[in-house]
């Protein structure tokens, strides 16, 4: 098992949150909150996915961990898994070797960026998306510089040297998922594992882990 597929598992392990006396969050309607499902082509028929909490009910004697209506843990329990297939593919298209229960379908662009904590960045991103918090989008770069998706669609692009990184304005403006999609793949190049702990919150030793924790 690499990495990445690691980083997957943990995530929607997470996400699960099987409690024995907690009570049920009420379920997905549908997967309208999941903008990037209109890109993908083949999953517009009705049975052509399910959502992550029907995939994998409680077990017996259990129910889930309630949690906020809206939250990122609500949505992250509702992620769109396909229903033809269990298998996962690489960006090139090429299967990867690791069983999966589910896949969760979700595009990968064409290029291999999408790695390991990418994988945390994307959900967060899309999340943000999803519940109009678009404007807080913002990762940090391994170097430290913080790059925001409102200054991005504004126009920011960013001229990456061997010791600093320089913000310029030479784009058009613009809001579209085509830009956004650019966004997260510059932001999948620069930032990754040590760049992403300066962007979260410390939990201590004593806190519980929370559906949605990283």
């Amino acid at each position: 098992m690499n990495l990445k597929t690691l980083c997957i598992l943990c995530t929607l392990a997470i996400a699960l949150g099987f409690d024995a006396f907690a009570q049920d969050a009420a379920p997905v309607d549908d997967f309208a909150a999941y903008a990037w499902l209109s890109e993908m082509p083949g999953l517009d028929a009705p049975d052509a996915l399910v959502a992550l909490s029907a995939r994998f009910p409680a077990p017996a004697g259990f129910t889930r961990v309630p949690v906020e209506k809206g939250s990122f843990a609500a949505w992250l329990r509702g992620l769109p898994l396909r229903t033809d297939r269990t298998s996962v593919l690489a960006y090139d298209g090429s299967e990867i070797d690791a069983p999966a229960a589910a896949t969760v379908a979700l595009d990968v662009g064409e290029r291999d960026l999408q790695q390991c904590a990418d994988t945390a960045i994307r959900l967060r991103a899309e999340y943000l998306w999803a519940s109009d918090q678009a404007d807080t989008i913002a990762f940090s770069f391994t170097s430290g510089d913080l790059a925001k998706w409102k200054d991005w669609r504004q126009g920011e692009r960013f001229e990456i040297g061997d010791h600093e990184v320089t913000r310029t304005r030479k784009a058009k403006k613009s809001a579209s998922r085509e830009t956004f999609h650019a966004y997260l793949n510059t932001v999948f190049m620069y930032a990754g594992t040590r760049s992403l702990v300066k962007d979260m919150q410390s939990v201590g030793d004593d806190e519980p882990i929370e559906a949605g924790m990283v």
